[in-house]
């Protein structure tokens, strides 16, 4: 043990040795510079743990952000959710005629600023406590948060954005039997994208070098999802027919070739890979169509587009001039719009009775099979943030008594 010490004695006892010739102010300049040195050496120590723990402190803290932020989002979804069985029962309600229609996933907002305001009694406070808090400066109302604890009282800021997927066309109905589905999607389809102020996709060679027609589009949508591998043609009366061409044709020419799912899609972002789905067709079209087992369209929730393609899909005569007078279809759509928000549609038959008034003739009993005036399936979108920390989840959940089945979870 003390041969150890005394070698470290011996380590830091330096000695400056005197070579010939050399002054003492010479041997005073070379303690110096070794002094100066050893403090550059320990400074670059030095900065280098500070640096060390200053990044670990922020993965730290990033880490505590986004483990909050994440339980946050799932605050949010389950906000939501309390918010959809609340719908669902006042859905039944206005069914038998208690009480008005009432859209509350529309009008209640998912916010975690109301949500500490209810906490905190601010949302529910008299005239004279309003009085008072409208006179409150930031400073004392943040000293006066800090001092009131319990429910409420968290870091960060969270919100959600509810959306009707059964108000939209669903994509893997394609897929179906013709009658009971593919015929009803094929028209709703085909209606949606007809117009021809659409005409420029159509009309243009996209980045593979093909060109893709509306009939085409539909025939390669079907053909990703059916489960064969043989081309499907359309006949709009009869249904599909098989070709003698195949399928993964589409695809196999491509710089990076792949196949045919031939399955459903389980995501919209799948649909870019079906021939004609490219980012300008998405662009317009993406927020109109989902992938979710929605059997009939909520007209009370749907995009005007859906709503016109649903009328121009069941209309007794497509050749309606109506259908070309965009300017004249727009402001129906627009009347209607309003007219759903101060009253919504209690029936199908307020639907179809205030189209017929605007002149145009439908197919009733068929378009009934399409439409309902209720959604079952909703998608949740929640972000949260906390510090510098960003989490956004994205579900789907069809609505029960029971708080919703998740069709569909995503965290990014």
């Amino acid at each position: 043990m003390n041969s150890k010490v005394e070698k470290i004695k011996d380590f830091f006892n330096w000695k400056v040795i005197s070579l010939p010739g050399m002054s003492r102010k010479g041997e005073r300049g070379i303690a110096l510079l070794m002094v100066i040195s050893a403090l550059a050496f320990l400074a670059a120590i030095s900065i280098d743990f500070q640096y060390d723990a200053r990044v670990n402190l922020a993965l730290a803290d990033n880490q505590r952000n986004a483990l909050k932020a994440t339980y946050l989002c799932h605050s949010a979804i389950n906000i939501s959710r309390l918010v959809l069985i609340a719908q669902m029962q006042l859905d039944e309600i206005a069914k038998k005629g208690l009480m008005q229609k009432v859209e509350l996933w529309r009008l209640i907002p998912i916010d975690s600023e109301v949500v500490k305001s209810m906490a905190s009694g601010d949302l529910f406070a008299s005239e004279a406590e309003m009085d008072q808090l409208e006179k409150e400066s930031p400073q004392d109302r943040e000293e006066r948060m800090k001092e009131e604890t319990g429910f409420g009282d968290f870091d960060g800021h969270f919100g959600a954005f509810i959306e009707a997927e059964d108000a939209k066309i669903n994509l893997n109905g394609i897929g179906g039997t013709w009658v009971a589905r593919a015929q009803p999607t094929y028209n709703q389809l085909f209606a949606l994208i007809q117009p021809d102020l659409y005409n420029f996709m159509f009309e243009t060679m996209d980045e593979n070098g093909q060109f893709t027609d509306r009939k085409e589009l539909i025939n390669a949508t079907r053909d990703w999802i059916d489960d064969d591998e043989e081309m499907d043609f359309i006949d709009p009366i009869t249904g599909f027919k098989k070709g003698s061409g195949y399928e993964d044709s589409r695809y196999n020419m491509l710089k990076s070739p792949y196949q045919s799912k031939n399955a459903e899609l389980y995501s919209i972002a799948e649909a870019y890979l079906i021939k004609g789905f490219n980012d300008e067709f998405m662009e317009l079209f993406a927020d109109r169509f989902t992938v979710y087992p929605n059997r009939k369209i909520n007209v009370q929730a749907a995009d005007p587009q859906v709503i016109r393609a649903l009328l121009h899909a069941f209309a007794e005569q497509k050749n309606d001039p109506i259908f070309r007078n965009h300017f004249q279809m727009d402001q129906i759509l627009k009347k209607y719009v309003e007219t759903r928000t101060m009253s919504p549609m209690k029936k199908v038959k307020d639907f179809i009775k205030f189209f017929t008034n605007e002149g145009i003739r439908l197919k009733q009993v068929e378009l009934k099979k399409s439409i309902d005036v209720i959604s079952k399936i909703y998608s949740i979108k929640a972000q949260a943030e906390v510090g510098k920390v960003v989490k956004n989840i994205t579900t789907v959940i069809e609505s029960n008594d029971k708080g919703g089945k998740y069709l569909y979870w995503r965290e990014e």
